[in-house]
């Protein structure tokens, strides 16, 4: 009997419910762009699913049907009825690069902060589901340093996508 593993990045659905686009920030052009390398990344997204490949596909334009911007407020709120059909409606639909969709990333920029929570799709609702809500400051002065840091909470909020790998 054999057995083939891989590891691959996540593939993710953004949502910014903040009262700032986010999406159009330095900070967020500079983490499309490529983050810094640092040893503390390295570290936190190696002890994932991904085997440190971090994310492999964000979506953040072409969001599956149903999943709305009021449905990602209401997850945020902790409406666990939304987090469910949430993660119904991303467990049938695919992201255009033909891969499930591991999760959703909820992101809410204001006031100098981004704060991040995840929700994965497979992984059961409960205490670790979704994750917390972490908060950086919004380092909108040094986009290298934000970028960074937000990749870093990113994978810090990331345990309810690697729930169909480490069950």
């Amino acid at each position: 009997m054999h057995a083939w593993a891989g590891s691959r990045g996540f593939t993710v659905v953004f949502m910014d419910i903040g009262s700032q686009s986010f999406y159009d920030t330095k900070v967020f052009l500079e983490y499309r762009e490529g983050v810094l390398d640092s040893k503390q990344r390295r570290d936190c997204w190696a002890d994932h699913a991904t085997g440190g490949k971090a994310l492999d596909h964000v979506i953040k334009k072409a969001i599956p049907d149903g999943l709305t911007t009021d449905m990602a407020k209401s997850i945020w709120a902790g409406d666990q009825k939304a987090a469910k059909q949430a993660q119904q409606i991303m467990a049938k639909a695919k992201a255009p690069n033909h891969q499930s969709i591991d999760g959703l990333y909820v992101i809410n920029a204001r006031d100098g902060h981004i704060s991040v929570m995840a929700l994965g799709t497979k992984a059961p609702l409960g205490a670790a589901n979704p994750s917390r809500k972490l908060t950086i400051p919004w380092k909108e002065s040094d986009p290298e340093q934000g970028a960074a840091d937000f990749d870093l909470a990113l994978c810090r909020v990331s345990r309810p996508l690697d729930y169909h790998f480490f069950p």
